[in-house]
Formats: structure tokens, C-alpha cells, sequence
């Protein structure tokens, strides 16, 4: 009998913890990487870029919008797409969350509709759908607009010289997205000219070989055809940034 208190104490002790331990499991909250787990996709995207590390070293300047970038090599994997296909694929998914962010204003999307946008973006690479579309001139003028793009009328006056006669005009920005370059041209009133845009969405730090590189680079290669001559416009007093690669000539304004 003697033995019974000590003994009660012990398992109302134990009862006691195992409650507790319980009550603190149902109480936490859910962690949000369980979710995004989930939704599966997560494997295709790579960490965001912190907003204090979103910036161009050669374009000089802090991205205003973060650009969700994708494990090039997972996606080409899994889906049996090209190098192409799969920037492409990054570029669409991009522009279907800027056009469901704008109206709004807001700051983030759903992980239920960043999967579906995903898929959206799949689907329309698997039916041929591109938003970067290649001019079909055999010459292409690829002018990086970064340096100047304060001063519109110097673009303006390219865009009118005889330079510009020969070939199709292509504008490159490290620095905007494909939403906010169109609406620098339309602001800027060159809205009018058939003019294809590489935007950062097009950027990758993967090359053609599913290699992971230290930097976000383009590919020319990928988005123009062999039998196309490219010519780089490039605004006196700057270099060829080491992000573009591919062949390709250079010309000074």
C-alpha cells in the first residue's frame, strides 16, 4: 500500500506529459513549405533572388520585379523539351503571373495558382505557342537598351537610321521584365515599331547544356536560327556584356 502514492504520482507524471506533448502538436502551425511541397512543381524553380542581390553588374541597375527562374534541367528532363522550349516556357510562366498581379497590385500569387500557371505555360510551349517570337529576317540588329534607356531619343534615332535597314530590330534589357519594357515603349512612343523584346525572363543561369553557370545569361543560339547574323548595338562607352553569348558582330552608337 505504501508503494501505491509514489507509484499513482508516477503515472499521473506521465499521463501528465504525454496531454501536453499532444495539445503542443495540434496547436503549431503547419509549415508552408508542407504546402508548396505539394503542389509539386516546387522541384522546377529555383530560390528566389533576395531583393539586395537582384541587381545587373552590367546594366547597372536594381530589377524592380523578381523573375521566378526555373531549373532549366529538371524541366527539360521531365517534360523531353529543348533548351528553347524550356526559356520560353519561363518567359510565359512570368508573364501569366505579371498579368494576374497587375490589375490588383498585388504582391504575391497563390501556390495553387503558380502551379497552374505553370502547367498553362507547359501546355502552350507543347503547342507551339512562343512569346518571344524570332524574326524571320536572315540579319538581326540585337540592341541592348540598358545604358540608354533614360534617354529614349537616342533609340529613336537608331531606329530611323539607315543602320537599322537591313535587319529586324531586337531590344535586350538585363534590367525589365517584359511588362515593364513594353510599357517603356508605349511611355516612350516606339510602341509603333516592330520590335521583338529578350527580356530578363529569358535569362538563365543555365546554359544549353543543362550546366549550371555562376551568373544569369542568355543564350542567342537558342532563340535564333543558324542562318541568322546577329549584329549587337551596343551605346558608346560600354562593353559587351559577358551575359549574352553566342556569335555574333558588334556595332558601336
Amino acid at each position: 500500500m505504501k508503494l501505491m502514492g509514489p507509484l499513482l504520482s508516477i503515472i499521473l507524471l506521465i499521463s501528465s506529459c504525454t496531454t501536453v506533448k499532444k495539445d503542443d502538436s495540434s496547436l503549431k502551425r503547419r509549415n508552408i513549405e508542407t504546402y508548396y511541397n505539394n503542389s509539386g512543381v516546387v522541384k522546377y524553380f529555383l530560390p528566389d533572388i533576395p531583393t539586395w542581390a537582384n541587381f545587373s553588374t552590367s546594366g547597372k541597375c536594381f530589377r524592380k520585379n523578381h523573375t521566378r527562374y526555373f531549373d532549366i534541367s529538371a524541366v527539360r528532363v521531365s517534360f523531353f523539351v529543348s533548351y528553347e522550349q524550356a526559356i520560353q516556357q519561363q518567359l510565359s510562366f512570368n508573364q501569366l503571373i505579371s498579368k494576374a498581379m497587375e490589375p490588383q497590385h498585388r504582391k504575391f500569387i497563390t501556390l495553387e495558382d503558380e502551379e497552374r500557371y505553370f502547367f498553362e505555360a507547359s501546355e502552350k510551349i507543347q503547342a507551339g505557342i512562343r512569346v518571344f517570337q524570332t524574326p524571320k529576317y536572315k540579319k538581326i540588329h540585337l540592341i541592348w537598351i540598358d545604358p540608354i534607356s533614360s534617354d529614349p531619343r537616342r533609340l529613336k534615332r537608331l531606329l530611323a537610321s539607315s543602320k537599322m535597314n537591313s535587319g529586324h530590330p531586337v531590344f535586350l534589357s538585363m534590367c525589365m521584365n517584359r511588362s515593364e519594357m513594353v510599357n517603356y515603349l508605349r511611355k516612350n512612343q516606339l510602341n509603333n515599331v516592330n520590335v521583338r523584346l529578350i527580356s530578363q525572363e529569358l535569362f538563365s543561369p543555365f546554359d544549353m547544356n543543362n550546366n549550371r553557370i555562376p551568373s544569369l545569361s542568355i543564350s542567342l543560339q537558342a532563340l535564333f536560327r543558324p542562318d541568322q547574323k546577329i549584329v549587337i548595338f551596343i551605346p558608346g562607352g560600354n562593353n559587351v556584356p559577358q551575359e549574352i553569348l553566342g556569335k555574333f558582330k558588334i556595332q558601336k552608337f
